[in-house]
């Protein structure tokens, strides 16, 4: 125990400590801390010396500190870990090596603990001194009646490494020796993030066959064939699964993207029906599930009701999703009132959401001075916020208010000097909307060096070179943000400038592909006639 006079002590050493980091002294702070540790018995200051330790890169000091935590609290973990990066920061191989094997000891059993190991390794000096002590350590510790699961290891570590195509042979490897659903689903998920498709199918179809309870794996392989716009195959592998929450509600997802209403509607109150079940397990996820199935099949009243049935934490998102939808049906009176609601929760995040989707509804109602006195009272009580900032900026745009939209995204960009979302929509606006062409070009060239795949940027280098004529360099940026993005203004761009290229054929392939996607789009439509391509 610490005598009063002790603690005392204790108490000036924290407040001078506390004092030195105010004052950007950190290593005075972190002296100051490892003196009241050895005076106290209390974690915090020993955890608090090590974390600070580490941060200023004083690994003995981290030694130091991270064995004291580990002697007032001999169950924690994060002492072990401290020491092992410490020992890696500091080239012990050895040590690091003596002390995952201390750390692997105190809980081999849990299913953690290698996850741990695989993540700390990569602190190592090399991917090969990584690899050569994880494998000294798997002789010495790994199970001897699992002949999968030293490669399950070196797979994770491979991953932590960035090397996914080494972490799929491993992974392929202990699928092999030992088949199981952990293993195909980690080498099904190891694939799909290489883009193998067929091969992350069949692991996850492997998976499915070998679970106990088949439902991940088979909304896993699911996923994969939607990602692959292979609707057939995943309605398949669905009429497959016993029919959950879950599995009921992708099912309408595939059987409204399939075109299938009827079949999207009749799974839809399966569902409901399933999820009004006095016993199941997650009533509120449940409903979550019930009314996004509802509002994606166009059900808006039965998804209002659903998304009413929502408590605990989803709550807010429910009233969000419900008061869109109730303003959308025009009565934004209630739309308000919940939009207020999720406002005064301690929540920036859902507030500023709240004025973004309040606004925009009032913008679609033509009640745009409204919407821009709401984002400016949004704007007085969160001046610092990036996302309203925008968003004003493109609702004055929309009402023509190009001064009020310049000044917000001047301001923004000034916040950001590598915003290109703000650089891009100041950019465009210019050259869409002024004749000031040669600001416009150099925006969107600052912001097409930050983002160079951004169909968005794309079209609007296009349409900036085109309105400073010179289409012929325009017509590349647009063909590849229309083969990126398939968007009404996009294409609309790109056919005005093959049209003034006299490239007629190409135009009209666009034109007919236009017609199929996006038909009564007004910004479409007007160009064809501008351009007399509208027959």
């Amino acid at each position: 125990m610490t005598s009063a006079n002790g603690g005392e002590a204790v108490r000036q050493l924290l407040a001078d400590a506390r004092q030195a980091q105010d004052l950007g002294d950190a290593r005075a702070a972190l002296d100051r801390y490892l003196e009241a540790m050895s005076m106290s018995e209390r974690v915090e200051i020993a955890e608090q010396a090590t974390r600070l330790a580490a941060q200023v890169g004083e690994w003995p000091a981290v030694d130091r500190a991270a064995e004291r935590w580990l002697e007032l609290a001999p169950d924690a973990a994060p002492p072990h870990h401290f020491m092992i990066l410490g020992a890696f920061r500091q080239d012990d191989l050895d040590a690091a090596g003596q002390r995952l094997g201390r750390f692997i000891q105190r809980s081999p059993d849990d299913p953690s603990t290698w996850g741990t190991v695989t993540a700390l390794l990569p602190s190592a000096p090399s991917p090969s001194a990584a690899e050569a002590i994880l494998d000294a350590l798997l002789q010495r510790h790994a199970p001897v009646d699992q002949p999968a699961f030293a490669d399950l290891q070196r797979s994770r570590l491979q991953v932590q490494l960035d090397r996914f195509p080494e972490a799929l042979q491993y992974a392929d490897r202990a699928f092999e020796a030992q088949p199981s659903a952990a293993a195909a689903m980690w080498a099904g998920r190891l694939a799909e993030a290489l883009g193998e498709v067929e091969r992350a199918r069949a692991r996850f179809n492997a998976a499915r066959r070998l679970a106990d309870d088949p439902v991940g794996p088979g909304l896993a392989e699911v996923e994969l064939l939607r990602a692959d716009g292979r609707r057939e195959d995943a309605l398949a592998v669905l009429t497959e699964l016993p029919p959950t929450v879950e599995v009921l509600y992708a099912r309408v997802l595939v059987e409204h993207q399939l075109g299938r209403s009827d079949s999207a509607r009749e799974s839809w109150h399966r569902l409901a029906e399933l999820a009004d079940d006095g016993e199941i397990d997650d009533p509120d996820q449940a409903a979550w599930l019930t009314a996004l199935a509802a509002e994606a099949t166009g059900l808006d009243e039965a998804a209002i009701d659903w998304f009413e049935r929502v408590h605990g934490p989803a709550r807010p998102d429910a009233d969000l999703r419900r008061a869109a939808l109730l303003g959308e049906q025009g009565a934004m009176d209630r739309a308000s009132e919940l939009f207020a609601a999720v406002r005064a929760l301690p929540d920036p995040r859902r507030a500023e959401q709240a004025w973004l989707i309040e606004t925009e509804l009032l913008i679609e109602q033509g009640r745009g001075d409204e919407a821009l006195a709401m984002f400016s009272d949004a704007l007085a009580e969160t001046p610092g916020s990036a996302a309203l900032l925008y968003g004003r900026a493109m609702a004055a745009v929309r009402m023509d208010r190009i001064d009020l939209a310049e000044q917000d995204l001047r301001t923004l960009i000034q916040r950001e000097p590598d915003n290109a979302l703000a650089l891009n929509a100041l950019g465009y606006t210019l050259s869409d909307r002024t004749d000031r062409q040669r600001e416009a070009y150099r925006l969107i060239e600052r912001a097409l060096a930050i983002d160079p795949d951004n169909p968005a940027i794309l079209d609007s280098m296009g349409w900036v070179l085109f309105k400073l004529d010179r289409a012929e360099q325009a017509a590349p940026y647009l063909e590849r943000a229309a083969n990126a993005e398939l968007n009404a203004e996009i294409v609309a761009h790109l056919v005005e400038v093959l049209w003034a290229l006299e490239r007629y054929e190409e135009a009209r392939d666009w034109i007919e592909r236009g017609r199929t996607e996006f038909p009564d789009d007004p910004l479409f439509v007007a160009t064809l006639e501008r351009i007399g391509a509208g027959s």
